[in-house]
């Protein structure tokens, strides 16, 4: 089965991409990441993670609507991912 990613913000600007269909039998958010980096190019790493290799704060991940931060969340089969640009203005 496939889990799908919609990207918006920066990311969706630097991949080219709105959406993408990863092949998946579960597994952490952080192998899904890691995944899209072996698949699409390191921007994927560059942008997701920071210096300390955990998800940068720039960016905000939802799976099935609720919003993630920790690697380890687990996504199964069918779910949906969301990563979204954090936007901050003044």
């Amino acid at each position: 089965m496939a889990v799908i990613v919609n990207l918006y913000g920066l990311l969706r600007v630097l991949m080219g991409r709105q959406e993408m269909e990863l092949p998946w039998k579960g597994g952490t958010l952080g192998e899904m990441i890691a995944q899209m980096a072996d698949q699409y190019g390191k921007v994927v790493r560059e942008e997701l993670f920071d210096e300390k290799g955990e998800l940068d704060r720039a960016y905000a991940v939802f799976i099935k609507g609720e919003r993630v931060d920790d690697l380890s969340v687990r996504i199964e089969e069918g779910n949906e991912v969301v990563i979204t640009s954090m936007l901050a203005g003044g």
